[in-house]
């Protein structure tokens, strides 16, 4: 697929509302404690992650964009820059990996020209922490069952995820290691915490050295130590699955005592779902379908 206006204007054009069937929830023992082991808990994740792998390019929606510079001591604000976008994902079948296509719709409050544009966001799209546990994720990623709390309305789990990939641009999964709420019973993702992986240990490194760094006239010659932060609201439900609604990254700057305090903010809303005219039950059924019985 080349990303040109057309094709994308094209693509979104053809999206409709599918009725989608409900997919069969797991055994709501699965989330009662100590009814099933962890390593069970996991294996259901990962039929439900193989759903959202294969839904993927099912879907297209409006992305509301805002970033923010901020003063990080202070809180002011020193720039603000916001837009609006018809987004959409794209998956090559021989990579695990996704391509965020948007199309530029509002600019600063200004309706534009609707035109393609290349947005850098350095976070793996927000829906794929939706596919966390697929199979094709377990040389780079490690898991742990940590229990249970309850968020707002919903009993959730906690699963605790390690990535094993060094951090680079922060595109892929397993380069963050974090927490993940999913629903106690149907195991869809609720809400996603995540920093790079091993960030602590490197920035226990990076502030000793900052600290130790030459001064020229009472200011260091190095650096600030910097850290990242992302979180991932899964608010949007449809057809029992949970989707996007908020991606929220952030860039922190460490003082003298290691506080953190925020430098600058990518905030991403996710709205007006729609869902390309598919049989989504061929993509539903046969995953969700096969739930042993009991745990």
């Amino acid at each position: 697929m080349t990303l040109t206006t057309l094709t994308l204007a094209a693509a979104l054009a053809s999206a409709t509302l599918s009725a989608f069937p409900p997919p069969a929830r797991p055994a709501e023992e699965a989330a009662a404690a100590g009814s099933v082991s962890g390593e069970e808990i996991l294996q259901r994740l990962q039929r439900v992650s193989a759903v959202y792998r294969r839904a993927v390019l099912q879907f297209t929606c409006t992305e509301g964009f805002l970033e923010e510079d901020v003063e990080p001591f202070t809180g002011e604000l020193d720039g603000r820059r916001e837009a609006r976008y018809r987004y959409l994902l794209q998956a090559d079948p021989e990579d695990p990996a996704v391509t965020e296509y948007r199309e530029i719709l509002v600019r600063d409050g200004i309706p534009v020209r609707s035109a393609p544009e290349v947005v850098l966001t350095f976070t793996p799209p927000p829906f794929l922490w939706a596919t966390l546990f697929d199979e094709r994720n377990a040389s780079h990623l490690r898991f742990q069952v940590l229990g249970r709390e309850r968020r707002g309305v919903v009993d959730t789990l906690i699963v605790g995820f390690e990535g094993l990939l060094a951090y680079q641009e922060g595109t892929r999964l397993g380069e963050w290691s974090g927490r993940v709420w999913v629903d106690r019973d149907r195991l869809v993702p609720v809400r996603l915490e995540a920093e790079p992986a091993g960030q602590d240990t490197e920035l226990e490194m990076k502030l000793e050295r900052y600290l130790r760094a030459f001064r020229l006239g009472g200011v260091r010659l190095r650096p600030r130590p910097r850290a990242f932060a992302l979180s991932v609201d899964f608010l949007v439900t449809r057809y029992g699955l949970t989707f996007p609604s908020t991606a929220t990254w952030r860039r922190l700057v460490l003082d003298d005592a290691g506080e953190r305090g925020t430098e600058r903010m990518v905030q991403r809303r996710f709205e007006d779902y729609r869902f390309l005219n598919v049989r989504v039950e061929e993509i539903l059924g046969e995953v969700v379908g096969e739930e042993p019985s009991g745990p």
